[in-house]
């Protein structure tokens, strides 16, 4: 008895974390933990695009973690092998994306918007220091 509850528990432990959304809603709601299940659970990154008929459709989820200026997001993405030059719908590289100003910050206040420009400015960098080629269109 006392090994099937060890089998049991040790089975349970080993088995990752089913994620609780997709992929995208996980970023969307800016879910770090989210995210991580999903990368822990094999979830092909490179595979996974923003349908139709959503604002950024056809954006990749790194597209989608730049688009929404999450720096830890973005990192923990191409750690886990997200393909820094994969062009979104429009031919524009996550870099290129986050070159593009953020429509929505427009109505937020000033500090806002400076928050924003820091995570922006911190995701640029770092996908220079990538080598991230960069394709605007």
């Amino acid at each position: 008895m006392t090994f099937a509850i060890e089998m049991i528990a040790t089975t349970a432990r080993s088995k990752p974390a089913t994620p609780g959304m997709s992929l995208h809603e996980a970023i969307a709601k800016q879910s770090v933990s989210q995210v991580r299940v999903h990368i822990n659970h094999g979830t092909v990154i490179d595979q996974e695009f923003i349908p139709e008929g959503y604002p950024f459709a056809g954006a990749g989820a790194l597209h989608h973690a730049v688009i929404l200026d999450n720096p830890e997001i973005v990192r923990m993405l191409l750690v886990a092998g997200a393909d820094i030059a994969a062009p979104d719908g429009y031919g524009t590289t996550p870099s290129g994306a986050a070159m593009i100003p953020n429509v929505f910050m427009e109505d937020k206040d000033l500090k806002d918007q400076e928050a924003f420009k820091t995570k922006r400015i911190s995701i640029q960098e770092y996908l220079v220091k990538k080598n991230a080629p960069l394709t605007l269109k």
